[in-house]
């Protein structure tokens, strides 16, 4: 029986042959795929890479994985040390909380950085483009570590505009050309919410968005990035 099933062996041809060779590198592949896992297993939230602590947090909050680009913005910013271990619970929370609103999502359409104020300093220009309106901002740093943000809606239109972080919200008006600034900005994970408002109430309401409210995607504040 032992000859025989050798013989059959040599007789699989080429493609068995092929399997016989590769089975040592998954073999080798495998046992290093353990090893990360025990690796990681042993390691506390605190210690965990990047990318491993978003997909925790997700897998533990939303029973989930979690998607992109988030998955990459809020990994980078751990990496770039904007958003420590100990915040990601909180700025998941905060997207989770936000997309529960009634809003229209705006997609990024440009991001570019350029000079500013100085040969050695940056500015970022982003563009988020919707269905019912662009939105567009520069965001420069500030001498005390914050940021500054000027934006500007089109079509032109009075609206009030709110950028939200992880510890709240600060709202300003965009005037009759769309122009809106927020002066000092802490640097960090933020969205920009667009809502339509009344002539002469300043207060929120349904507009010719076409939906209440339009929300850009996370963005990073930091200028130069």
């Amino acid at each position: 029986m032992s000859s025989q099933g050798t013989a059959v062996d040599q007789d699989d041809g080429p493609m068995a042959r092929a399997l016989h060779g590769v089975a040592p590198q998954l073999h080798r592949v495998e046992r290093k795929v353990r090893r990360e896992a025990n690796r990681l297993a042993a390691l506390s939230f605190q210690q965990l890479p990047p990318r491993e602590a978003v997909r925790m947090a997700y897998n533990v909050l939303l029973r989930r994985e979690p998607d992109e680009p988030a998955w990459t913005e809020q990994a980078d910013a751990m990496a770039g040390g904007v958003l420590p271990h100990a915040d990601l619970v909180d700025r998941i929370r905060f997207s989770v909380a936000l997309a529960g609103l009634e809003y229209e999502l705006a997609r990024l359409s440009v991001e570019e950085a350029g000079l500013a104020r100085g040969a050695s300093e940056e500015s970022r220009t982003i563009t988020f483009d919707s269905s019912s309106l662009t939105i567009m901002i520069r965001i420069d740093s500030n001498a005390d570590g914050t940021v500054r943000v000027d934006g500007w809606v089109a079509p032109p239109q009075r609206c009030q505009v709110e950028i939200t972080l992880a510890d709240g919200a600060v709202t300003t008006d965009a005037d009759a050309d769309g122009r809106f600034a927020f002066p000092s900005v802490p640097r960090g994970t933020a969205r920009l919410v667009v809502r339509q408002t009344e002539q002469g109430t300043g207060e929120s309401q349904p507009g010719p968005f076409g939906m209440k409210a339009v929300m850009t995607p996370a963005l990073v504040l930091l200028a130069g990035a």
